[in-house]
């Protein structure tokens, strides 16, 4: 009996994943390109899009052909995506590297806090940056273990605890966006 129930559960398991995955629209990964060296010696990593769990991937996979790690610039403009892509944020942080988000660019959820683990971060006039703890994108529920991956990574970057509150405390589909005023109150 206990072989045919678990046989059963399994089964069930299988189809509601089946049947889940039969009504997911494919989500396309980031677009991450790279422009050769500038005549600074600067060379610049442009990530747009939606990002997926594969773009950790993709991106370390470019930072690896580079030869001087220190002199990449990230330009992020993106509405979010998958919070696995912080591990690009890990890269930014231990090479060195400067992040940028354009001037009237939008950069939000995740992309937002890869942004901060620049070194120096940069922000162009009119650039939205836009915090929120972390969700499922399909159900819009809160899912607490993974804003305490986020949580950790913000405290490795530098963060501390009144920071982490507040980027992780806006709820789904809200976000706190951040000000000049919110910038010097949690050293952002």
């Amino acid at each position: 009996l206990a072989v045919v129930l678990a046989a059963l559960s399994e089964m069930r398991c299988l189809a509601v994943v089946a049947f889940i995955a039969a009504f997911m629209a494919p989500v396309q990964a980031a677009n991450i390109t790279v422009t050769p060296t500038t005549s600074k010696g600067f060379t610049i990593i442009d990530i747009t899009g939606t990002f997926t769990d594969d773009d950790e991937k993709t991106f370390n996979d470019i930072v690896r052909r580079i030869a001087e790690r220190d002199k990449i610039s990230v330009v992020l403009s993106s509405p979010g995506g998958s919070a696995f892509a912080v591990g690009i944020g890990e890269t930014i942080r231990n090479a060195g590297m400067t992040t940028l988000v354009p001037a009237d660019a939008e950069c939000f959820s995740v992309c937002a806090f890869i942004w901060l683990a620049g070194n120096p971060r940069l922000r162009g006039p009119h650039a939205h940056i836009g915090f929120h703890g972390i969700y499922y994108g399909q159900t819009n529920q809160e899912v607490g273990v993974m804003d305490g991956v986020i949580g950790a990574y913000l405290a490795n970057i530098g963060f501390g605890y009144d920071a982490i509150v507040w980027m992780l405390s806006a709820k789904p589909l809200a976000l706190h966006f951040l000000t000049p005023e919110s910038a010097r109150q949690y050293g952002i």
